[in-house]
């Protein structure tokens, strides 16, 4: 039997690309980020297609019933920050993402974004990611069908 968890989002704003210092990028943007990635595989390090090195703000579970609750939440972190973090990506070629990762065990959050929340996106020039996993032991409910037939 399944250990039961509560649905919930993490949501983080990354700049990625290839072969940047993180360290400075903090230094530049004056903002600490969550987590640094690089590219361990050497296989990989080569595929100038695939980003090396990701600095990113925000976070890896929250409770929320819609995803723009929770994009909020980064998007206020990162808010003072934003000019320093354009300039940055614009002058080492980085593409800035937001990523959201929503978990549902027993009930999807609101797929949806306020204009507001878009608004701030796009003077980001930010693209947005979105991965759902839906663990529920009936899979997901078509909310135009309603629940799956007892069997």
């Amino acid at each position: 039997m399944r250990h039961k968890q509560a649905d919930s989002i993490g949501v983080f704003l990354t700049l990625g690309g290839r072969d940047f210092d993180p360290e400075e990028c903090t230094r530049v943007v004056g903002l600490l980020p969550a987590k640094v990635w690089a590219q361990r595989y050497e296989h990989l390090r080569g595929r100038v297609d695939l980003d090396n090195v990701n600095w990113s703000v925000g976070f890896e579970e929250k409770e929320y019933d819609g995803i723009s609750d929770a994009v909020d939440e980064v998007l206020e972190r990162v808010w003072p920050y934003r000019d320093k973090l354009v300039t940055y990506a614009e002058q080492h070629g980085l593409r800035i993402t937001v990523n959201c990762n929503v978990r549902i065990y027993a009930e999807a959050p609101e797929y949806s974004l306020s204009a507001s929340t878009v608004q701030r996106l796009a003077e980001l020039k930010a693209g947005v990611l979105m991965d759902i996993f839906d663990y529920r032991e009936d899979g997901p409910v078509d909310e135009l069908d309603g629940p799956p037939a007892a069997q």
